[in-house]
């Protein structure tokens, strides 16, 4: 006998089953699709990152042989300017002739060029004005005033193996200036009008003065407890009192000296037992730093220490014994072999 009710029955539920197929199918669908949409995102976005490492290079290369080229260019300029053939292409002057035909080399490059030639000819420093070649002819500029031909060969190391700052470091050190030479500090004029505003505000006419106390209000924000104090009117440096940890530290170091020979004795025990790395341990340090006062042991060097320089050469000894504290840029230099070791602490 036909069974109207289990017919209606069986039917729903293959249409149900029918609808779970179709939503889970269309599920999937939507699941590949984003899928496929994701991966491609991702490739294209590394497509993206490597096009963009491998335009950053090729600028890069293109910039270094621009300065090759602008520095060969250089190198030309005493012999034209000598022989005057800049007058053969209807320039007035050599100025001319560089700006017409050098790219567009100013006047300044041109005038100091020639400048460094002659002063080398005079001493016959050759070799050291070839160097223009690949240094610039502004880091030879900055040694050529104290060149000779028995110093030709240090000065050519210090040209090659220092960045420029280092070189201008070293530069003004040879000729006995201090590196406290007036900073100007300039200003646009949204910063001139606050600080004109600050001046009313606070009552001050100086304007070193009132940058004294931005100075100070920040320097204490960022290091509370240091307290820098200066000598006034002979460039010489006053002492300089640490921060609370590193004074109490410095009084544990003195305490354990203070405390007798068994002490002492016990420590170099611990010394003899415990391997020495390269990392110098933070009592150390901050002994180090607190001979100077944080700043740089060069003479007459007002940065901030932010190296520490084994003086014997750590390789040589294995030991943090003899640390001095420097400034990135003396740092350099000592281990370029220019420059003598720092007598501040000494």
């Amino acid at each position: 006998m036909y069974n109207k009710k289990s017919s209606g029955l069986v039917g729903e539920n293959t249409l149900q089953e029918s609808n779970g197929l179709v939503e889970n199918t269309l599920q999937k669908s939507a699941g590949l699709r984003e899928n496929t949409l994701q991966k491609s995102a991702g490739v294209k976005a590394k497509n993206d990152l490597l096009a963009a490492k491998n335009l950053h290079k090729k600028f890069i290369s293109l910039g270094n042989q621009r300065n090759k080229i602008t520095h060969e260019l250089i190198l030309l300029i005493p012999e034209i300017y000598k022989k005057e053939i800049y007058k053969s292409y209807g320039c007035a002057n050599i100025y001319e002739y560089a700006a017409r035909f050098g790219g567009g080399l100013s006047a300044g490059v041109v005038d100091k060029v020639i400048k460094v030639e002659r002063k080398l000819s005079e001493v016959s420093c050759q070799n050291l004005f070839e160097t223009v070649r690949e240094q610039g002819v502004h880091k030879v500029a900055m040694v050529a005033f104290m060149a000779t031909k028995e110093n030709e060969k240090e000065l050519i190391k210090v040209v090659e193996n220092l960045p420029k700052a280092a070189v201008q470091e070293y530069s003004r050190e040879r000729r006995g200036k201090i590196s406290r030479a007036p900073m100007k500090i300039e200003l646009d004029g949204v910063m001139r009008y606050q600080l004109e505003k600050m001046k009313h505000k606070m009552r001050v006419q100086s304007n070193k003065e009132i940058l004294k106390r931005l100075i100070q209000a920040q320097f204490d924000h960022f290091f509370p407890g240091e307290n820098c104090e200066e000598v006034e009117g002979d460039g010489e440096i006053a002492e300089i009192v640490g921060g609370r940890a590193e004074a109490e530290a410095v009084g544990r170091g003195a305490e354990a000296v203070d405390s007798g020979a068994k002490t002492v004795v016990a420590d170099e025990a611990v010394k003899k037992t415990k391997k020495i790395t390269r990392y110098i341990p933070k009592q150390k340090r901050t002994e180090t730093l607190t001979k100077t006062g944080g700043r740089c042991s060069s003479p007459n060097c007002e940065r901030p220490a932010t190296e520490f320089h084994h003086k014997n050469g750590y390789a040589k000894t294995k030991s943090h014994d003899n640390l001095v504290a420097l400034c990135g840029l003396h740092h350099k230099i000592t281990h370029a072999g220019m420059y003598s070791e720092p007598t501040k602490t000494d």
